[in-house]
């Protein structure tokens, strides 16, 4: 049972939420709640049925790296918590986002999830992937489908981003980037075949990735794909230039022909990210300020959860922890994601059939840098923990039979 388990646990966290947003569609539903509340209890259910089944893990030896990183999660999650507490229960600040939405995503959607995946000792690595590709595939076409009806039902009204009724064109784009980046690293990595359903999910995750026009997942699938590019193709400067061009002119040409034909004009998005006319770019670093300066009011244990006065979030989680936990919460969350960095270099180096889950922590990282919050970016944090354990798990298997060269015997 955990062998299935596992790998549709880390396939709903993925694109989980978006099916349940397009089942809501589907059904004609006029609030998503519903289903929502029945995704979240199912992966609540998930995760606490693995920590129960995962118990015997501390008889095993656990070697220290591992080890610190848990500690400083477990560390990071109490820090966290006495922030939420001090900043709602004692001082009883008001927020654009209620309190109990912020322990609620909390609890529930991270710390529990990633305790499950903490715990968790072994999974089958390939079978996760072949799961994940499935339901991202099923995913990213039924979004277009319903986000498309909108769109020619509501061609009235001047629309430069496609979404459904449930689902924000950021988590769209984001959606369509980790789609993507599978597709392209199944083929470069694992030397599969593409076939016409391989071709499709890239027509199509291309396709979703210009239509959902939001600079955040644009951006995170380049960076990811130039990082790709640079281990597949070591060594070889020119090829590595070559292909990134071609992939360039692929995207922009697409996205040239969508200007043309519809509204969305993602170029323009990006010319005009920082003149006085694009709120959200001018808005967010005016929210960068004013965390910082926040954070220096208080630099040890930081200010507060929110940015004041607009009382949310600064939409970097960087510069979000630092501003709600100071210096002591910040060197914790920055030792996690160095950590994260260092198994996913090691994983794509030297055992890169089992580097996904690092790849796709590094898109959501990089999203995270531009959208979302420490209390929503569940799958940030979900890919974190992931990429970690695969990282433990691959070197206690020493999977290095054909024609790895290196076989490390610590984390």
């Amino acid at each position: 049972m955990k062998e299935k388990l596992i790998p549709l646990f880390i396939s709903l966290t993925l694109s989980g939420y978006s099916l349940s947003a397009i089942l809501s569609v589907s059904l004609g539903m006029q609030e998503s709640s519903f289903l929502g509340i029945l995704y979240r209890a199912l992966m609540l259910g998930i995760s606490l049925l693995l920590i129960f089944y995962n118990l015997y893990i501390f008889k095993n030896k656990i070697n220290s790296s591992f080890l610190i990183f848990s500690l400083s999660f477990i560390f990071f999650v109490f820090s966290y918590s006495y922030r939420m507490v001090w900043d709602f229960d004692i001082s009883n600040i008001n927020t654009s986002i209620s309190a109990s939405t912020y322990y609620i995503m909390f609890y529930l959607t991270i710390s529990i999830p990633c305790f499950a995946l903490l715990t968790t000792t072994d999974f089958n690595i390939d079978r996760a992937f072949t799961v994940i590709l499935m339901l991202l595939f099923i995913s990213v076409i039924a979004n277009i489908a319903f986000g498309a009806k909108d769109y020619i039902l509501q061609q009235a009204v001047e629309i430069t981003r496609l979404k459904n009724q449930k689902l924000n064109p950021i988590s769209f784009g984001h959606l369509c980037a980790s789609l993507l980046l599978m597709v392209l690293y199944y083929k470069l990595f694992k030397n599969g075949r593409l076939g016409i359903l391989g071709l499709i999910a890239i027509f199509c995750s291309v396709l979703g990735l210009l239509l959902a026009n939001s600079k955040g997942p644009i951006l995170s699938f380049f960076i990811v794909l130039m990082y790709m590019f640079h281990y597949k193709y070591s060594g070889k400067t020119f090829l590595k230039i070559m292909v990134f061009i071609g992939s360039t002119i692929f995207i922009l040409s697409a996205a040239i022909l969508l200007r043309e034909y519809t509204s969305i004009d993602v170029l323009e998005r990006f010319t005009s990210a920082f003149s006085s006319t694009e709120v959200s770019s001018t808005s967010r670093l005016h929210s960068y300020s004013l965390a910082i300066i926040q954070f220096l009011e208080n630099p040890i244990l930081g200010h507060s959860l929110v940015v004041w006065p607009a009382m949310g979030y600064p939409h970097n989680i960087v510069i979000e922890v630092f501003m709600a936990l100071g210096v002591v919460g910040g060197i914790t969350f920055l030792m996690l994601i160095l950590y994260g960095l260092h198994c996913t270099n090691h994983l794509i180096k030297f055992f890169p059939a089992y580097a996904w889950p690092g790849l796709l922590f590094v898109q959501y990282f990089l999203g995270a840098q531009s959208s979302g919050a420490i209390w929503n970016a569940n799958i940030f944090w979900f890919f974190l923990c992931l990429v970690v354990v695969t990282y433990r798990i691959v070197l206690g298997r020493n999977y290095n039979e054909k024609n790895n060269v290196y076989s490390p015997t610590h984390c």
